[in-house]
């Protein structure tokens, strides 16, 4: 028989055999480099409580840490809180000597002139408190996370363009090999130009070295499959990546030994060009109709269902037919023709900046959740397990728009929820805060999978979406900033100290430091991906056109 679409070619070769299996567990690794890229930098840059270091003339007069700190640094007059970025400016040694009562209130206060004391007790070294940007540039951190998305925005346009020009298996082997270079390069960083330098680099290959691979993946699944395909490894492996990585970070206790950690492992991925096929939608598109055959012919080989001449044949038929109506490129534009596109274009465009912005901004704001950011962003990132389950059978049952819109409808209603909690009532925040950003899982679901659309529209996966998500990420960690800051700068040092945990402390005389301590940690932030189930290039046509 005649061949009338590509997904026909799986009742010969197999639609979820071996050769798919291992492209299954492909993907599962990717989610897992997905949510190392994403979050990574969060648990990098995560602020310990700090104070002012004392002067050093105190370490004479016989007192303890704890009476240190009171003597020197004064209490936030609402909360009771230590004083993140003052200290009292008064004779210490004629306080103390002279058995007044202390401290006093009213005494003056000057910045933080001799440094600052770092409270590893629950968290660890990071490059935050490594380099002392807190209190004056505490934006660094801020600016740092806005450059990485900036990256983003400048490196998915282009990847997208290259993924199309070059092939997608190339973009996805440079894409991951760069990126964890220059994270490992991040972890040599001693000041706040070079890491922001390669944290840049590593957002200019973020997204498009997952999302390519994503859709080349599904490529090789029958539409029957494509939702197992799409959301199990997201279901299962991106919500155990993301609830092992904060304490992954405690258990290094360093910031450049967990750097190291989530970024060699993308160095693996050159092994890519002898496992992972080239998108055979591509191939054909280019008119290298005998190399797609022969990736199909392996792909039976493996699953023991191994292709005939005579469908051979019929396949190249269909192969170079494709190959002639390909010679026709599509570009964006194309989305502004027709009064429908535009306006599917632009409601597409307004749901993923909202979208992006709801997710973004609850998953940084797991600092400032609980008392303890680690089990936070735990719990935060188990609800991916129940919402990409519920989200793939609402797909299935629903379809796609439905459960888009109402899982942006109810998601709203939580968020609405959390805002109306008094501020006193925020411990028990989480069980609502989680499930109100879980419910924007749906949003995966409005990209089809690479067979809904034709190889030239799957082929910038990373290129448009990064464009229209990018201007809301790099100014969402601007806003998380200004949220967090407080007045007086009260340190949160108080709650979660552990038995037998550390303080480590940094000195500044004549341009002198000198660092002391040791410690354990704390976390940085979130993304999904996911997709729903398949269709075939002629129903994508009808569907947006």
């Amino acid at each position: 028989m005649a061949f009338t679409d590509f997904d026909s070619i799986f009742d010969h070769i197999g639609g979820f055999g071996r050769y798919q299996m291992m492209l299954f567990w492909i993907n599962c690794l990717m989610n897992t480099f997905l949510v190392f890229v994403y979050f990574g930098q969060f648990f990098m840059t995560l602020t310990p409580p700090h104070w002012c270091a004392p002067p050093p003339d105190l370490a004479g007069l016989n007192l303890t840490s704890d009476q240190v700190k009171s003597l020197t640094i004064p209490r936030d007059p609402h909360t009771g809180k230590y004083l993140e970025c003052v200290r009292y400016q008064v004779d210490f040694k004629e306080v103390v000597e002279s058995n007044a009562s202390w401290p006093d209130p009213s005494w003056p206060t000057t910045s933080c002139s001799h440094g600052w004391t770092y409270d590893y007790s629950l968290y660890y070294p990071t490059i935050t408190s490594e380099l002392d940007w807190v209190c004056a540039e505490d934006w660094k951190p801020t600016l740092a996370q806005s450059l990485f998305f900036v990256g983003s925005l400048v490196g998915s346009p282009l990847l997208g363009w290259a993924a199309d020009a070059w092939g997608r298996l190339p973009v996805i082997v440079a894409t991951n090999v760069v990126g964890g270079l220059a994270g490992v390069a991040s972890a040599f960083c001693a000041s706040f130009v070079s890491f922001t330098v390669f944290r840049f680099v590593v957002g200019m290959t973020y997204d498009t070295h997952y999302m390519v691979a994503y859709i080349l993946l599904l490529e090789y699944v029958s539409s029957k499959y494509r939702t197992i395909m799409a959301n199990v490894p997201i279901m299962i492996f991106l919500t155990a990546a993301m609830c092992a990585l904060p304490w992954l970070a405690v258990a290094l206790g360093q910031w450049r030994f967990f750097t190291f950690a989530i970024y060699l492992p993308q160095l693996s991925c050159v092994t890519f060009i002898w496992i992972v096929p080239e998108s055979a939608r591509w191939l054909l598109s280019q008119g290298r109709v005998e190399d797609a055959v022969a990736i199909l012919k392996k792909a039976g080989r493996v699953n023991k269902k191994p292709l005939s001449d005579e469908v051979v044949e019929e396949f190249k038929a269909y192969g170079w037919k494709q190959a002639e109506k390909d010679e026709k490129k599509v570009n964006v534009t194309a989305l502004l023709k027709t009064p429908v596109l535009r306006r599917r274009f632009l409601v597409l465009c307004l749901m993923w900046m909202v979208i992006i912005l709801a997710y973004d901004a609850h998953m940084r704001n797991t600092e400032h959740i609980g008392p303890n950011v680690f089990a936070t962003f735990t719990l935060a990132g188990f609800v991916e397990l129940p919402a990409d389950f519920l989200t793939m059978v609402a797909v299935e049952k629903l379809g796609r728009r439905h459960t888009t819109a109402w899982t942006l409808v109810l998601g709203g209603a939580l968020c609405l929820g959390v805002a109306a909690v008094p501020p006193v009532q925020i411990r028990p925040l989480p069980p609502v805060h989680h499930p109100g950003r879980g419910d924007h899982r749906g949003r995966p679901r409005v990209r089809p999978p690479a067979g809904d659309a034709g190889p030239e529209a799957a082929g910038q996966p990373g290129g448009r979406g990064g464009l229209l998500r990018g201007p809301r990420l790099l100014l969402q960690p601007l806003r998380q900033t200004h949220r967090g800051r407080r007045n007086g700068r009260p340190a949160s040092t108080d709650a979660g100290r552990g038995e037998g945990g550390e303080i480590g402390t940094r000195r500044e005389e004549g341009g002198d430091r000198e660092r002391g301590g040791g410690g354990e940690g704390e976390g940085e932030e979130g993304r999904g991906g996911g997709a729903g189930s398949g269709g075939e290039d002629k129903d994508a046509v009808k569907e947006f056109s």
